[in-house]
């Protein structure tokens, strides 16, 4: 049970960054990119079929082979929309980081940030970037079953507004 808690908090957590760069957006930004409604506001997360949805097939990000995608989400936020997908694999934490750094830096994204040694529970933990989209990935070992939980979340690059 400690093991399921530390995976939903690392899960949580990665969720929680993600729409960090959100939490301070106005009420008018918000309806304005809503229509002037705020079903926005009050659902930001679409839940999605548990497929791989078109905005990684898009940016042709792959899904590594055998994965299960048990989970697939779109959140509504001002800044862009940003999907994340929850995955099962027979591969290891460590072979998913690789597998998509490799990748990833093949197809030319930047790696701004990976585990250079695995952190608790053996969790790995990646950033690439293409100059315009971010991809966040994370994947944690499920020792009860021998498969590894991943997530991975794609948004665009916020603006950064000079000072």
């Amino acid at each position: 049970m400690k093991k399921y808690s530390g995976i939903a908090f690392l899960l949580f957590s990665l969720l929680f960054v993600a729409c960090k760069s959100d939490s301070s957006s106005s009420a008018t930004s918000n309806s304005a990119t809503t229509g002037g409604t705020d079903k926005a506001s009050t659902s930001p997360i679409t839940k999605l079929e548990n497929e791989y949805p078109a905005a990684f097939k898009d940016l042709s990000i792959p899904l590594i082979k055998g994965a299960k995608i048990h989970r697939a989400d779109k959140h509504n936020h001002n800044t862009g929309d940003k999907f994340q997908i929850t995955f099962d694999s027979d591969k290891t934490a460590k072979e998913i980081e690789e597998y998509y750094l490799t990748t990833m830096q093949k197809k030319g994204w930047k790696v701004t940030n990976s585990t250079k040694k695995p952190r608790k529970l053996n969790a790995y933990f990646s950033v690439c970037n293409n100059g315009e989209s971010q991809l966040v990935i994370n994947a944690v070992p499920n020792e009860k079953n021998n498969t590894t939980t991943a997530s991975m979340i794609l948004m665009p690059i916020p603006n950064r507004k000079s000072e």
